[in-house]
């Protein structure tokens, strides 16, 4: 009996010792990137195809890896997230999960006993172009998964480590098939080779041509989107954001630069520079060039650095010299040709540093993650305590801040009480006195995301330091152009309710309805007047206000009548219904064509839209943001079809198909006299030109139109811009941004009886980036002005050019011929986040000259 339990025992032994070793021969066997690719990192750029297949591989031969799928790109690339990290760790990811929104006192419950899990989230090549960190994220997870097999992973015991390896695959497929399709067998590093000359737009943008560096806060594009919510249901404790420069360039990494925004906490700066001292020892062991403190900073809170930062995490952002220019091998300026595995190298120490100094630290990270929200809901940094957003003439717009504040975790509610309050008003600049209103949206600082709050709805930005990254001002109520009020009082609020209404009347069975009359403000009614126009559906509009019975409408309001639709006689209440039902919109019946003021609905002083044939250049020479703005505007508010119309192809194309053709912001130097001719023939005959920023170089200053940069000898005198003051060769830095506005904003006056401005008020707020002055025309529209610079009411322009803003154009109309042109000073579709202009935009498509 004993001998057959010793032979039993041996069996069991030998069947254990064999399935170890079983065990660990799969866990040996998971391939390293080159071995899974069939080529070493660094001597091809891999397709986003492959880069999946990788991740998808690791993480079926590995319980150290979980494969989290949160989305898809424009494309239909799929967009994931790798969690790394021990065994328990992965099995146990929901606790942390819950645990961190906790900790930030998201979510309610106990926090996990004595855990001190920290979790480090690691976002790779948001710029398409700069293309090595998604090559670091392979070499990442793998070393990740190689520490914990090979037991050398002390970070495991309280790190969970999150890696997506590509925020914007669209833009790095563009750059990388483009890069392959170029180079030839050997790499070339000579600047001169076409393969360092990426063509317009450049992969850098999304497929909508949008900068989804700067698109955290506002997500107006899927991939945004669909991060931001899978980030913050994890709230993680360190961020850091991979990016490229240009080659001659050293490596950057945190600390940052001034200004840092006020929000950003002692603490997370002195985080910065406990990474920075630790990340410079492993490069200087290297001989690795760096350098820290510059250029960078943490003030505008739409990047990958800052929007952590206001969610209570450390973010930080690593640049390495590349870009799209440096390809597989680049020249550089006295130094040594810089290579992609050079690249890869010095990203992946980066990333691995962050592991080891968020695991060393992380009891104290843990802490003061949790002080950060704790401190926010008890005593919120700022002079604004309360932020009063009311729904003024155009609910939906309310509507739509009130989404976005629900995609940051921003908390609001109701009025308890409707008293009176006294605060900042947004739109005149001056504190009042206001009285609560039931439909107010209130938004206290008293909660956990205080520092997010305050940065996004202050008035007005403290700037420690003029010299900054990014535009330097755009609260929201400016964004949306909505009335707000900011008060110094904390005010006590219920739960929030949904009290706008834009849902459409029943149909009545017993009168028929002359017409329906749609109120003409937000962009779902743009939507539907474009699915009406495309479903031959005659609407007309209001040039002037008028009220039918109780009820008052302004100028631009839509009116779908019953006789102009004979078509759909039979049919007609129900289909304008389940129309208007379709794209939220209200339709007003309207019993009787007498009106009880204003003009009859018969009346000349309503006319009829028509479709339109819209053209927008694109390629070389016009921002590819500009033309992605509007591009993005056209598909997804509009939804509306128009041709993309090449500017190498300008020549040969026939304006007479377009009713409108739009030139975004941009270089037109390209433009020869005979195409000028040809635009201008085009215009006189009965065209309609949208002219946006740059594209008014065009017309500025030139013969044939009123537009220029000053309309006097006394107005050049007056409003020319400063001398420069005397500085010395080293702050020639703080000398050039003198000449500089980095995106200010300014209030605009308005003229809203004219067709542009239907549907605003007197009041437009623009963000302004250009210094081009436009003077006020003498003959045409001045639809949107401004009068000197006590109109900014935020952001930072340098001193020589604050003379030029005074009477200036901001938006208007120059009539020629049988045709006008369109004049916007500023890009009314600034990053697809200035809701307001959105608006203006469709006037200009399709009310103006009507």
């Amino acid at each position: 009996m004993i001998t057959y339990m010793k032979k039993y025992c041996l069996l069991l032994f030998f069947m254990f010792f064999a399935f170890a070793s079983y065990a660990q021969q799969e866990q040996e066997s998971i391939k390293s990137p080159a071995e899974f690719l069939g080529y070493p990192l660094g001597t091809h750029f891999t397709s986003y195809q492959r880069i999946s297949e990788y991740f998808s591989y690791i993480a079926k031969y590995s319980d150290n890896v979980h494969l989290e799928y949160y989305g898809e790109s424009e494309e239909q690339r799929p967009l994931f997230v790798a969690f790394v990290g021990s065994k328990h760790k992965i099995d146990s990811l929901e606790y942390y999960r819950v645990n961190n929104r906790r900790n930030a006192l998201l979510e309610k419950g106990m926090t996990l006993p004595n855990d001190s899990t920290v979790t480090v989230w690691l976002s790779y090549n948001v710029h398409g172009n700069e293309a090595s960190s998604s090559e670091v994220a392979m070499k990442m997870v793998h070393g990740l998964v190689e520490s914990i097999e090979q037991q050398k992973a002390e970070w495991s015991k309280n790190t969970i480590v999150v890696i997506d390896p590509c925020l914007n695959p669209d833009g790095r497929e563009h750059y990388v098939s483009w890069y392959k399709s170029t180079v030839g067998r050997f790499p070339n590093p000579s600047r001169d080779a076409e393969e360092h000359h990426e063509p317009w737009p450049t992969g850098r943008y999304n497929h909508y041509m949008h900068d989804l560096n700067r698109d955290w806060v506002w997500q107006t594009q899927k991939e945004s989107k669909e991060r931001v919510k899978l980030f913050l249901s994890w709230m993680p404790q360190l961020h850091l954001d991979f990016h490229e420069q240009y080659p001659d360039s050293p490596y950057y990494f945190a600390p940052a630069a001034e200004p840092f925004h006020a929000g950003v906490t002692d603490w997370q700066r002195k985080f910065q520079h406990t990474f920075g001292e630790a990340n410079a020892k492993h490069f200087d062991q290297q001989g690795w060039l760096y350098f820290t403190k510059e250029f960078f900073d943490l003030l505008y809170p739409g990047y990958g650095d800052t929007y952590p930062t206001f969610n209570g995490s450390i973010g930080m952002t690593m640049e390495q010299a590349g870009h799209g220019i440096a390809g597989l091998l680049v020249e550089r300026k006295g130094d040594s040709p810089l290579s992609l595995k050079d690249r890869i190298a010095h990203h992946y120490q980066s990333g691995w540093t962050a592991i080891e100094v968020a695991s060393a630290h992380s009891k104290e990270i843990v802490s003061e993650f949790h002080r950060y929200f704790t401190n926010g809901k008890q005593s919120p940094k700022g002079k604004y305590k309360s932020y009063v957003l009311k729904m003024g003439n155009n609910p939906h717009r309310l509507e739509k801040v009130r989404e976005l504040l629900d995609h940051q975790d921003i908390q609001y509610g109701r009025a308890l009480v409707n008293k009176s309050y006294r605060g900042f008003n947004y739109l005149t600049g001056k504190d009042e006195n206001f009285k609560l209103d039931p439909t107010d949206i209130i938004i206290s600082a008293y909660q956990p995301k205080s520092a997010l709050t305050n940065a996004l709805f202050e008035p007005k930005t403290y700037l420690s330091d003029s010299l900054t990254y990014d535009i330097t001002a755009w609260s929201i109520p400016y964004a949306y152009n909505i009335p707000a009020y900011a008060s110094t009082e904390k005010i006590f609020t219920s739960n929030y309710f949904q009290i706008t209404d834009r849902t459409v009347y029943a149909k009545d069975t017993i009168r028929k309805a002359v017409s329906y009359a749609v109120r003409w403000n937000c962009t779902e009614d743009v939507s539907l007047l474009s699915a009406l126009l495309q479903e031959d559906i005659h609407v007309k509009f209001a040039r002037r206000g008028f009220k039918q019975g109780a009820l008052s409408y302004d100028a631009g309001t839509l009116l779908i009548p019953r006789q102009a639709n004979s078509h759909i006689q039979n049919e007609f209440d129900d289909f304008v219904l389940s129309i208007c039902e379709q794209y939220n919109v209200k339709a007003d019946p309207v019993y009787s064509g007498f009106a009880q003021q204003g003009a009859d609905l018969g009346s000349g002083n309503f006319g009829y839209l028509f479709p339109k044939k819209i053209a927008i250049l694109r390629g070389r020479h016009i921002s590819p943001t500009s033309y992605g703005s509007l591009w993005n505007f056209m598909d997804k508010d509009a939804q509306y079809p128009f041709s993309a119309i090449s500017t190498n192809r300008f020549s040969s194309v026939s304006l007479n198909k377009y009713n409108v053709l739009i030139l975004p912001d941009g270089s037109y130097q390209w433009m020869t006299e005979a195409q000028k001719e040809k635009l201008h023939r085009w215009v006189k005959n009965g065209g309609k030109v949208i002219a946006i920023e740059g594209a008014l170089n065009l017309f500025r200053d030139q013969e044939g139109y009123q537009l220029k940069t000053y309309n006097s000898e006394e107005n050049k005198e007056k409003y020319a811009p400063r001398e420069p003051l005397q500085m010395s060769y080293a702050d020639r830095s703080r000398n050039q941004i003198s000449d500089a506005i980095q995106g200010a904003i300014f209030r605009v006056k308005m003229d809203n009886t004219h067709p542009l401005a239907y549907g605003y008020t007197n009041t437009y707020f623009t963000i302004k980036n250009s210094t081009k002055r436009n003077a006020i025309l003498n003959k045409g529209w001045n639809v949107g002005t401004i009068d000197g610079m006590e109109n900014k009411v935020g952001g930072f322009v340098g001193y020589r050019v604050q003379p030029t803003l005074s009477q200036s154009l901001i938006v208007g109309e120059e009539e020629i011929g049988k045709g006008s042109i369109i004049y916007f000073a500023d890009d009314p579709l600034f990053r697809s986040f200035w809701y307001s202009g959105k608006l203006m935009v469709a006037n200009a498509i399709f009310m103006v000259g009507q």
